[in-house]
């Protein structure tokens, strides 16, 4: 619906938006949230949902259908032999001992030593993950400063093992497993696998979706909050260094003193118009940038059977990596290094179930590659290369599960999305970017955070070391000075 008169705009309908939109509309504040995508029915599709108690009490995200869910088990596939890692510590040592009796015994004190490390008594784990102190310096400083392929090494024998650990410990940062510092990334990657749940992190039951949805439902509720797709914010504009609005690249424009975006800082920075001069650029590069999982949806039309895995563990939300060990991981961040595809990518993959309107069931698996270069020496993600991407992807499940290619009935690329120049708005320049070409590092530990680049326009910077929609609900506290305030008018 139109609104008369906005309060606050937010650029992007990321969950980061959503829940800072949520809290505003909550608040009696109206909220137009504005999205370039057309259709939003994939975002986040494949992807978990893991958010803070904390977030979604604040924003009562259970009465909208909000539902948290169990860890999914984490599955190693290596020939024709496969290692579960269920959330229940037992289970998975049973499984693990099948393979090494010395690693089973090792697990659930290597499980231990991450919970002690993380967190005290009056630290959460996220804190931990965030702050220079801890409990047990010994522990804190061995993740602080540790590579991931030492820590395990020095914990167990069998690789597959290892492998599992170290890929879900680096998809989305572009970390080498072996940079020293990356045991961090471990102890946040263990921790969200359940090691130390009663700290406040949960699974939302269907992944980022399910948690897109409820926030969705909510903003529904409301009459003071809308929602514009297909609409690409061209300029943030102001008068007088004052903050007045959007304007869209249609040519229309919405006006409010208010405007919270998810997009790159850099990106929001230089959208400003309006100001006699800018205001400087005050944030690192965002840890996220450059690089994410390529994500291929497969349809198929029958359950592949994996081998050492029932059809009920599978459409379970089993998350299945193939052939993981930190060897590949090595070889995978040098193409990335290189900005060229791998030729052993490092997958992992996800099955959900549909019911079709011709009352046929398929099923869809999720397919993410670990690394993934926002450009190549080859050029944008667009006709041969993405073709190559899905083949490549394709041929890799079928050394493990023969026959896999035969049942896929439709294939897409959900990202990187297509793009006739780069992954970059402003084309070319992305070529020779620092930012977006070298972010291979270790990414900076920090907090999810919403900053002010200058009165009026607040920056959005989500962590990947902790839950998502936690940015979104600070920056909308921080536009209501506190979110006891609400308007007097509301």
């Amino acid at each position: 619906m139109a609104l008369d008169r906005l309060d606050a705009i937010v650029i992007g309908a990321s969950v980061e938006g959503l829940a800072a939109a949520a809290a505003l509309a909550k608040a009696g504040r109206s909220v137009t949230v504005v999205e370039r995508i057309a259709d939003p029915a994939l975002m986040g599709a494949g992807e978990d949902g893991i958010v803070s108690l904390e977030t979604a009490r604040a924003l009562d995200l259970t009465e909208y259908g909000l539902r948290f869910a169990a860890p999914p088990p984490v599955v190693g596939i290596s020939g024709d032999r496969a290692m579960i890692l269920w959330p229940d510590t037992h289970a998975a040592r049973a499984s693990i001992a099948a393979f090494c009796a010395r690693d089973a015994e090792a697990y659930e004190a290597f499980q231990a030593r991450i919970a002690r490390a993380a967190v005290t008594d009056n630290q959460s784990a996220v804190a931990w993950l965030t702050s220079p102190a801890a409990a047990d310096p010994s522990d804190h400083m061995a993740f602080k400063l540790s590579s991931i392929a030492r820590l395990l090494d020095d914990t167990f024998d069998n690789d597959l093992l290892k492998g599992i650990w170290a890929q879900g410990a680096v998809a989305g940062t572009g970390a080498s497993p072996v940079s020293p510092g990356s045991g961090v990334l471990l102890a946040r990657s263990s921790m969200l696998a359940s090691v130390a749940p009663e700290f406040g992190l949960r699974f939302v039951a269907g992944g980022e979706p399910g948690l897109r949805k409820a926030l969705l439902d909510q903003l529904k509720r409301y009459n003071n909050a809308d929602i514009r797709y297909g609409a690409d914010v061209k300029e943030i504009t102001a008068e007088r260094d004052v903050i007045q609005g959007v304007a869209l690249a249609d040519g229309s424009t919405l006006r409010a003193p208010l405007v919270i975006s998810a997009l790159a800082p850099e990106r929001s920075r230089e959208m400003l118009t309006g100001f006699r001069r800018p205001p400087p650029l005050a944030f690192a590069p965002s840890a996220r940038a450059g690089v994410a999982p390529a994500i291929v949806k497969l349809t198929l039309g029958a359950l592949p059977k994996f081998p050492g895995l029932d059809a009920v563990t599978l459409s379970a939300g089993a998350i299945v990596r193939i052939e993981p060990s930190i060897a590949r991981l090595t070889r995978a961040h040098g193409a990335f290094r290189d900005r060229a595809l791998s030729t052993e990518p490092c997958l992992e993959i996800r099955f959900s179930p549909r019911v079709d309107t011709d009352g046929k069931q398929r099923w869809e698996a999720f397919v993410a590659m670990t690394y993934l270069p926002i450009v190549t020496t080859e050029g944008p993600w667009a006709g041969n290369r993405r073709d190559r991407l899905r083949t490549l992807c394709v041929r890799s499940i079928n050394a493990v599960v023969p026959g896999f290619g035969a049942t896929i009935e439709a294939a897409e690329i959900l990202r990187p999305q297509e793009s006739e120049t780069v992954m970059d708005a402003k084309g070319p320049a992305a070529l020779i970017a620092k930012a977006a070409l070298d972010l291979t590092g270790v990414p900076e530990v920090r907090a999810a955070a919403a900053s002010p680049l200058t009165k009026g326009l607040t920056i959005l910077e989500p962590s990947i070391y902790a839950s998502v929609g936690d940015a979104g609900l600070m920056a909308a506290d921080l536009a209501l000075g506190g979110r006891a305030k609400a308007r007097s008018d509301a």
